[in-house]
C-alpha cells in the first residue's frame, strides 16, 4: 500500500525511514524531502512550476537539455517562475512544447520567446481563436523559431537513457482540451505522464489504444477538474505520485473533491499549496522538493 504524504512537510529531512520509502515507491529506491535545489547532472528533473491557474513544466534532461512544456496563463507568471529556476547567465531553452491552444497554457509563451534563447517549438496541430493564441502566432512570426507539429510516436532523446515520448497529438477536435498533446517521460524504472487538459473522452481513447500509460508520476489533467482523471484512467496510470498544477482559490473549484478521492492513497502535491514541485530521478530513485 502507498504511504500518503502530508500536504506540507518540514524542509531538509528524510521523508520516511528506508523501509517506508521502499514501500512507497516500489522502485527499490528512496523518496527524499530536500530543500529547493538546482537540477543535478545525470538526473532527469521535472519542475511543475507555480504559475497560478495554468500549466508550465520545466524539464531538464540528464545531459542538460531543457524542455518547457506550456507557458502558464500570463507573461508575469512564467517569467517569475523561470527566473526562480534558471540562472540569469544561461537563457537557453532547447525546446518549447505547447500541449494545446488555450490561454492558461500559452499566455506566457510570447515572453518566453522574447526573453529566452529557444531552440525549437513542438506544438499541438490544433489552432485556437483567442487573443492569447493570436499573440502566440504573432510572436512565432517575430522570433522565427523553428516550429514543428506534434505527432504521436515522436521520441526525443534527453540523454543517459531519458526519453520524451509523444503518446497522443490529435490533429483536430472541437474541444482544445481533449486535443492536448500527451507526453510520457521515461528513465530507467521511473516515468512521468504529462496530460495537458485532457478529459474523460481522450482518457478513454488512450486506454483503448493499448498505450502503456503506467507512470510513477502523474500530472493530473486539467488542474484537477472533475471532467478528467476518471477512475478507469487513474487505474491505468497507477501512479505513486500525483502533481496538480492549480491556482489558489480559483473560481473553478479545482481540484475537484471527487478527483482527490480517486487519488487517495497516492502522494499528492499541489502548486497552490506547495509552490514549485520538483521531481528528479536517476532511473532507480526519486527525489521530491517543493518551494514551500
Amino acid at each position: 500500500a502507498a504511504v500518503p504524504l502530508p500536504e506540507r512537510l518540514p524542509a531538509t529531512r528524510p521523508l520516511l525511514p528506508a523501509a517506508g520509502i521502499a514501500m512507497l515507491l516500489a522502485l527499490g529506491s528512496a523518496l527524499l524531502w530536500l530543500g529547493m535545489t538546482a537540477p543535478v547532472p545525470g538526473r532527469l528533473t521535472v519542475i511543475f512550476l507555480e504559475v497560478g491557474q495554468g500549466d508550465a513544466i520545466m524539464i531538464q534532461g540528464p545531459d542538460g537539455h531543457r524542455v518547457l512544456v506550456d507557458g502558464g496563463p500570463n507573461e508575469d507568471a512564467i517569467t517569475a517562475a523561470l527566473g526562480r529556476r534558471l540562472p540569469f547567465y544561461d537563457r537557453r531553452i532547447d525546446l518549447v512544447v505547447l500541449t494545446h491552444p488555450q490561454a492558461d497554457h500559452l499566455g506566457g509563451l510570447p515572453a518566453v520567446l522574447r526573453r529566452y534563447d529557444v531552440g525549437s517549438i513542438l506544438a499541438s496541430p490544433v489552432e485556437g481563436d483567442s487573443a492569447a493564441f493570436r499573440a502566440w502566432k504573432d510572436s512565432l512570426r517575430a522570433e522565427s523559431v523553428p516550429y514543428h507539429e506534434a505527432v504521436a510516436g515522436q521520441t526525443i532523446d534527453l540523454g543517459n537513457g531519458a526519453r520524451l515520448h509523444v503518446l497522443s497529438a490529435p490533429s483536430e477536435g472541437r474541444d482544445p482540451n481533449e486535443s492536448s498533446v500527451v507526453i510520457k517521460l521515461t528513465m530507467g524504472r521511473a516515468s512521468f505522464l504529462l496530460t495537458g487538459d485532457i478529459g474523460s473522452a481522450r482518457e478513454a481513447a488512450l486506454v483503448r489504444s493499448g498505450a502503456d500509460l503506467r507512470a510513477t508520476v502523474y500530472k493530473v489533467p486539467h488542474h484537477g477538474s472533475d471532467a478528467s482523471s476518471s477512475s478507469q484512467f487513474v487505474s491505468a496510470v497507477d501512479p505513486l505520485v500525483d502533481v496538480i498544477s492549480v491556482g489558489e482559490d480559483n473560481r473553478f473549484g479545482h481540484p475537484s473533491p471527487e478527483v482527490l478521492e480517486r487519488l487517495d492513497g497516492d502522494a499528492v502535491f499541489r502548486t497552490d499549496l506547495h509552490g514549485d514541485v520538483t521531481v528528479s530521478t536517476d532511473g532507480q530513485r526519486l527525489w521530491i522538493t517543493t518551494g514551500r
